[in-house]
């Protein structure tokens, strides 16, 4: 440090030991008394101040567990935004699969953007409407975007269009028996998903093909269930061809994700 060139100063057993050494004078004046006074005092506060200010390594580790910011409170349903048939609706709906009767404990949702990938076959009137519905869930839903990618390594949600053959050879699903009962099907899995629209058994029908790939595009979304309540649902079980979200349907979307 500038002006202890001719100085040194040691700490042994929590002491400060000063040394001032002058070659040229005997006896010390009394200006060099004070100022011998004031430099020490000066050491002595800068080194208490500094023993007493550290903080071994447990104690910083504790100070910032302590100051963690908490992690945002779980999304609840909030029921009371609708009315009775449209609550009694999303618990069928969205508690429920259509594979399995019990109930989930919570809901499924994303919690991050949904990234779909366009793989097999890609008629133009299907890119078309799925970018129609896209646009649509977009409008409904305010937490996540919905996006179409064009590399598979950018994608988690994986979409096929063609053969169950062709689908169950690429994509190795939980349970691949399900396709033959199914013209449209969907996975989901902790990080994606994965679903197919059947160009082989529904040829030449585009409406039943705009139909699946509408229902099961919006199912991965968490809304997973089928029901025979409301036949103008997306979510109807029965054979039907409808290309366009209810009322109730977009009730139930805007219910899961919005606050």
């Amino acid at each position: 440090m500038k002006g202890f060139e001719e100085s040194s100063y040691r700490l042994k057993k929590g002491h400060l030991n000063f040394w001032c050494n002058d070659k040229k004078e005997e006896s010390l004046s009394v200006k060099s008394l004070v100022m011998k006074f004031l430099l020490q005092s000066a050491v002595l506060i800068f080194f208490f101040k500094s023993f007493s200010t550290y903080q071994y390594p447990d104690q910083k580790r504790n100070q910032l567990q302590g100051e963690k910011e908490e992690s945002p409170e779980e999304f609840k349903v909030d029921y009371k935004r609708y009315d009775q048939e449209t609550n009694e609706y999303f618990d069928e709906i969205v508690m429920y699969s259509e594979f399995s009767d019990s109930r989930r404990h919570e809901p499924y949702r994303w919690s991050t953007d949904m990234k779909i990938f366009v793989d097999g076959e890609k008629p133009d009137y299907l890119i078309a409407e799925l970018n129609q519905i896209v646009m649509e869930l977009n409008d409904f839903i305010d937490p996540i975007q919905i996006n179409i990618v064009y590399r598979k390594q950018d994608a988690n949600y994986f979409m096929f269009f063609g053969s169950k053959v062709q689908f169950a050879d690429r994509y190795s699903l939980i349970d691949e028996s399900k396709l033959e009962r199914n013209w449209g099907y969907f996975e989901l899995y902790p990080d994606g998903g994965v679903m197919y629209v059947d160009l082989d058994r529904t040829s030449g029908n585009l409406c039943a093909q705009k139909h699946l790939l509408r229902e099961e595009l919006t199912q991965s979304l968490g809304l997973l269930n089928d029901s025979w309540k409301y036949p103008e649902s997306i979510f109807y079980q029965g054979w039907t061809t409808t290309t366009e979200f209810s009322e109730l349907d977009i009730r139930l979307i805007d219910l899961l994700y919005n606050k």
